[in-house]
């Protein structure tokens, strides 16, 4: 810098200066697209799950006429595990590849039933054609989803591939968990 006017040196500091805000500007306006990418992601799952326990209250005959709120009328459906089957009302949602496929086919994206820790029901097939039953539970989402009754939302590898995810309980009527709703969005 010796030997540089100071009209030079105003310049290069200048330029610097310039080149710093733009940064920071190009790394705020970044950010900020990526936190309300996630707020937006984390709105899709909810209405997801909304839509899910929809399609499942339909199949429970006692509530087809309800004009109860969705939350009421998920407290007084009749789910139940019997003979190793989920059931809503007298549906059997073990195996029932229409209310997965139902979903898949409104939002593209992924949604399973399970049965205590295990998958029951699901919209991914694996590479064989077969659907995803089985699977269990990762122990962090059975943790916080089964045990502890709450909601899950969080990324998950399925099948080489990162989804936000959403998790939520079902509970009898008497409020135990009994299993879980999980929808998906791929991430990329």
């Amino acid at each position: 810098m010796k030997g540089l006017s100071l009209r030079k040196k105003f310049t290069i500091f200048s330029s610097v200066v310039v080149i710093i805000c733009i940064f920071v500007t190009a790394f705020v306006c970044l950010w900020q697209v990526k936190k309300d990418m996630l707020r937006q992601v984390g709105v899709a799952l909810n209405e997801e799950i909304k839509v899910f326990w929809e399609i499942l209250l339909s199949k429970d005959g006692g509530l087809s006429n309800s004009t109860s709120a969705l939350q009421e009328r998920i407290k007084t459906t009749n789910i139940s595990i019997q003979d190793n089957k989920l059931l809503i009302g007298f549906y059997a949602l073990n195996d029932d590849t229409q209310l997965v496929d139902k979903m898949n086919q409104i939002f593209h994206g992924t949604t399973g039933v399970y049965m205590n820790d295990t998958l029951i029901s699901a919209s991914v097939s694996r590479k064989d054609g077969k659907r995803h039953t089985g699977t269990k539970l990762q122990t962090h989402i059975y943790d916080t989803v089964i045990k502890n009754s709450k909601s899950f939302r969080g990324e998950l590898d399925i099948d080489g591939e990162t989804h936000f995810t959403a998790f939520e309980p079902i509970k009898n009527k008497e409020g135990q968990t009994v299993g879980a709703l999980f929808v998906g969005i791929p991430k990329n």
